[in-house]
């Protein structure tokens, strides 16, 4: 089980919900829940901007996987995205480094 699904049964959320929300079928969200497909961009934001779950959570991803951190946030202050993305990078790395502050 990973913490989507955790979070999904401790919220009480029910499978067809969550695929509505994320614009997808029953089975490709199970999937999801399941490891059988990997989660995309667009679904991580979704998550983020509808129920505050970060890339980190869903993903499982542990205290050392943000030791780059630093880096990360200047390479994308430097780099041609728009200010929409980079606005949105920020607050999936602010996200995700909070969850282990």
């Amino acid at each position: 089980m990973n913490n989507l699904k955790d979070w999904r049964i401790k919220t009480g959320k029910a499978v067809k919900d969550m695929a509505l929300t994320l614009n997808v079928s029953e089975s490709y969200y199970r999937d999801l829940e399941n490891g059988r497909r990997r989660f995309n961009e667009d679904i991580l934001n979704l998550l983020f901007d509808k129920f505050d779950l970060s890339a980190s959570f869903v993903l499982n991803h542990k205290e050392e996987d943000l030791s780059n951190y630093n880096i990360v946030v200047e390479q994308a202050k430097n780099s041609n995205i728009s200010p929409e993305q980079l606005e949105k990078l920020l607050k999936h790395l602010i996200a995700m480094k909070n969850e282990f502050n």
